[in-house]
């Protein structure tokens, strides 16, 4: 499975294995809605992602934008493929906090949780062509 979520008393996961794209989206939009209503601290590992397409990352990215303004952010576990990194400046998105920059491997929390958050509009499919970036080439 490319996308699971787990729950625990204090924080949350979302990990993504694989090739992360848009047959994926649907399912990433429920782990990323699901972390962000669940009141605990949401993490992100896409250590064994090896591809994440443009729908990927802007689900991650209005997510990350999500928990900000309720207060909070995604912490993005290290280690993030440099693969992944460059995708994601490649696309537009220098401001992914953790994927985007080499030096932010790790954001640290923010002292307030975050609360349910409501649709915000996560799953909008790209209209252009699609790029995608495979760790291992």
């Amino acid at each position: 499975m490319p996308v699971t979520f787990e729950q625990g008393d204090s924080q949350c996961f979302v990990r993504l294995e694989g090739d992360i794209g848009i047959d994926s989206a649907g399912e990433l939009k429920g782990a990323l809605l699901e972390a962000l209503a669940s009141g605990t601290e949401p993490h992100l590992d896409v250590s064994r992602a090896t591809t994440l397409d443009l729908t990927a990352m802007q689900l991650l990215w209005a997510a990350m934008r999500e928990a900000e303004s309720c207060g909070a952010l995604f912490v993005v576990e290290a280690p993030v493929p440099e693969e992944l990194r460059s995708a994601a400046r490649d696309a537009g998105l220098e401001d992914l906090p953790g994927l985007a920059t080499s030096t932010a491997a790790q954001v640290p929390p923010q002292q307030a949780k975050t609360g349910p958050a409501g649709d915000p509009g996560l799953a909008r499919p790209a209209k252009e062509a699609v790029p995608t970036v495979h760790a291992n080439e």
